[in-house]
C-alpha cells in the first residue's frame, strides 16, 4: 500500500491474521524438524505420510501437555508412544528371529485332537517350527487342533505344543 502522508500503510486483514497466528506453524515446523521420521525417497506419498505422522504425534503431544502436570521433552514423548505401540501390538520374537505366534489358551486350556476330514495332510507345525529335534523332513499328518487350527503329529508334538512356550 502506498503511504499518504502522515498515516501509516494498512494492511490487509489477511496478513493481519496471518501474523497473528503463525506462530504455532512455526513452532510446528521447528518442533518436527529436530526429529523428522521422514527418508530420502522419490516417492511424494511416502513423503506425505511421514510428515502427516510427525505433526500428529506432536499434536498428541499438545494435547498430552495440556491434559497432564508430567512434563516430558517431545522426543521422551515420541519414545513412550513406540513403547506403548509396541506393547499393544508388537510381536515377540524367538531366539532364532521367528516372529512368536500368540495363540490364546494354547498352553492354559483343554485341546483335544481331531482328524482332518477328507483324508486330507497337513505340516504338523512342531516338526516345521522346531529348534530342539533334527529337522530332516517336514511331517505331514492327518490330524489336527480345531482349535489352534494347526496341524500336530499325534505321537508327541500334539503335547508339545499344548505345554511348551518354545518348542
Amino acid at each position: 500500500m502506498i503511504q499518504q502522508g502522515n498515516k501509516k500503510p494498512s494492511k490487509p486483514e489477511i496478513i493481519l491474521e496471518y501474523n497473528k497466528n503463525k506462530g504455532a506453524v512455526d513452532k510446528l515446523d521447528m518442533q518436527i524438524s529436530f526429529s523428522e521420521t521422514t527418508r530420502k525417497t522419490k516417492k511424494w506419498y511416502k513423503k506425505l505420510f511421514y510428515h502427516i505422522l510427525d505433526v500428529s504425534v506432536y499434536n498428541a503431544y499438545i494435547l498430552y501437555q495440556s491434559n497432564n502436570k508430567k512434563t516430558l521433552e517431545l522426543s521422551e514423548f515420541r519414545l513412550e508412544v513406540i513403547k506403548d505401540l509396541l506393547r499393544k501390538h508388537g510381536t515377540e520374537k524367538l531366539p532364532h528371529g521367528r516372529p512368536h505366534t500368540h495363540m490364546t489358551g494354547r498352553l492354559t486350556e483343554r485341546h483335544f485332537s481331531a482328524l482332518i476330514p477328507d483324508n486330507k495332510y497337513r505340516k504338523c507345525h512342531v516338526c516345521s517350527n522346531t529348534t530342539r529335534k533334527p529337522q530332516d523332513k517336514t511331517k505331514r499328518t492327518r490330524f489336527e487342533c480345531r482349535d489352534c487350527n494347526v496341524g500336530l503329529c499325534i505321537d508327541g508334538c500334539f503335547e508339545t505344543f499344548h505345554t511348551l512356550e518354545f518348542f
